[in-house]
């Protein structure tokens, strides 16, 4: 990897889509350097155990973090001049849903319709009734693989998806919902490739990221893989104190220990060309920040950002409505889902501000996306530094960001 593409970066961009700005000319320079200023501190002290880090304003509402001030201006200069950007290798559910609602639209797709009526092999082990609808919602009951499978099956689309359609239900189908964390991107990407023919990563080049000019990949092709960024461990709590991971992990043979543990992934998987070649639409979604505000932007506009229509706005209005509420089978905390978005929950795993319409998706680590069709605004940030926060002393990165973009339409 290229000493640019080294170290750990964090960036933020806010995009107006109100002016079509950059929202952080509206905050000026002197308080865009003082919001800054306290993430630098919230970061350092975040990654105190991890070595320390040096934080660097890059100007157009972006900041980065890296291992050491040699790395941070080699990426500075080479991110100035478009060298050099960060992507970030978590999940952002972004595509899936727009896929489901553009093809609704077009009448070529029911969410209301069986599975089974686009994917016929589902419907083994007695789920011959589930709903498209559901798979989108978190609501089939699969969010988890039960047959054993090794770590090479993640880049195998069909072993994952004829192990899904072999599957039994953890649960009936409908009557609770349980975050789908890997599975959702096969079980849905399944139903996109047999529909349009077209894999996720391939709808979503062709139809959302190339028209729109965001920077977003499901599957890095190979003359981007340099631009990624090391994806790196979070740092131990403090004595004493758990994370949700203690929680979801204590029974490897639950549901949800093996939601996260089959198939395994080694720590340092994500790292690898195989994990970012491939397409985990769950999982591996390859992004910058900008990419990511860009996208949910068009969504919080009513589906059309600079001329490109991705949806009609009564799709999106459709698309958002609540479909799944409460304790999460699988989390064990509440979450809220529309057909396929997280809905925001203030206090919980997606507090993405004030907004009462406010969908999107978090990454594991600290990373997220969202639009507020009320505010019209759509907002990234993409972080490869994971951290997992504890109830004493949670991740506030985000929030503090967050917080300062309202503040700023106020």
């Amino acid at each position: 990897m290229p000493e640019a593409a080294r170290g750990s970066i964090s960036t933020i961009l806010f995009t107006d889509v109100v002016d079509s700005t950059v929202l952080m000319q509206r905050l000026g320079d002197e308080r865009a350097r003082s919001i800054f200023e306290r993430h630098r501190r919230m970061l350092r002290d975040a990654l105190a155990a991890s070595g320390g880090e040096e934080l660097q304003w890059l100007g157009d509402g972006q900041m980065a973090a890296f291992a050491s001030p040699a790395d941070a201006l080699r990426c500075a200069v080479a991110m100035q001049q478009g060298a050099a950007r960060p992507i970030d290798g978590e999940r952002l559910r972004t595509y899936a849903p727009q896929f489901v609602a553009a093809k609704g639209e077009g009448g070529l797709l029911d969410v209301d319709a069986p599975v089974t009526r686009y994917w016929p092999e589902f419907a083994a082990a007695g789920k011959q009734d589930i709903p498209v609808r559901w798979l989108l919602s978190h609501r089939a009951g699969l969010p988890a693989i039960r047959r054993p499978l090794p770590t090479e099956a993640l880049f195998d689309w069909e072993a994952m998806t004829g192990a899904l359609a072999e599957t039994a239900p953890w649960w009936t189908p409908g009557v609770r919902h349980g975050y789908h964390a890997v599975t959702y991107g096969h079980l849905v990407g399944e139903v996109i490739r047999r529909v349009d023919g077209r894999t996720v990563g391939a709808f979503l080049r062709d139809e959302v990221t190339t028209p729109l000019g965001a920077d977003f990949f499901i599957g890095v092709p190979e003359d981007a893989d340099a631009r990624a960024a090391e994806v790196l461990a979070p740092p131990p709590p403090a004595a004493g104190e758990a994370t949700i991971w203690d929680t979801i992990l204590a029974d490897p043979e639950s549901v949800s220990g093996r939601t996260f543990l089959n198939p395994p992934r080694p720590p340092d998987l994500v790292n690898t060309r195989a994990w970012r070649a491939a397409e985990i639409p769950a999982a591996n979604g390859h992004t910058s920040a900008r990419g990511v505000a860009r996208v949910y932007a068009a969504l919080a506009r009513g589906g059309e950002l600079d001329g490109v229509r991705l949806l009609a706005p009564a799709t999106i209005e459709r698309a958002i409505e609540e479909q799944s509420r409460g304790r999460d089978a699988v989390l064990t905390l509440p979450t809220r889902f529309a057909t396929g978005f997280m809905l925001g929950t203030p206090g919980g795993v997606f507090d993405c501000g004030p907004g009462r319409r406010t969908f999107g998706h978090p990454g594991r680590g600290g990373s997220i996306g969202f639009a507020d069709p009320d505010a019209r605004i759509g907002f990234g940030y993409v972080t490869n530094q994971y951290v997992t926060g504890t109830a004493k002393h949670p991740d506030r990165r985000v929030l503090e960001l967050v917080n300062a973009v309202y503040a700023a339409l106020r």
